[in-house]
């Protein structure tokens, strides 16, 4: 074998080694999303709707949503306005348990919020705000995307 076929091969066996390496270690699919729950009502009225009006910042939440994944992770995403500044988007991610009729999602920060069931189907859930308000969330469809 010339020195020229022998690299020919040598490269071509390389490139097939990476090709087939390279199947080996592909990642996992990411996580389904199995729900999601979107902001309907701020103590009753739809938002965007202030919370914590007793604070000294004003606060107006305009969007709030959970998804859910399969995976026992969840993602959590809100728009809110502090005073007349630019409303901000939060996004947070962490574990959840199901636990009968409540979702516990912990994030990051070990902090703790609590999706209640309000009725036996999972359309709505709420949760009570740190400051006291009531916020209600509505089970959204997931788009199937096949």
């Amino acid at each position: 074998m010339t020195g020229s076929r022998a690299t020919d091969l040598l490269g071509l066996a390389l490139c097939l080694a990476a090709a087939v390496g390279c199947d080996a270690f592909q990642e996992p699919d990411p996580p389904n999303i199995v729900v999601v729950y979107l902001l309907d009502r701020v103590n009753g009225d739809p938002p965007p709707s202030p919370v914590c009006e007793d604070d000294a910042v004003d606060q107006l939440l305009h969007s709030e949503s959970f998804a859910l994944h399969d995976d026992q992770r969840y993602g959590r995403s809100q728009v809110i306005q502090l005073d007349d500044n630019t409303p901000v988007e939060q996004q947070e991610h962490g574990d959840y348990e199901d636990q009968d009729s409540v979702f516990v999602l912990v994030n990051a920060d070990a902090d703790t919020v609590r999706l209640v069931l309000l009725d036996d189907d999972g359309e709505y859930v709420r949760r009570i705000h740190p400051c006291g308000d009531t916020l209600r969330y509505e089970f959204t469809p997931v788009l199937d995307e096949d």
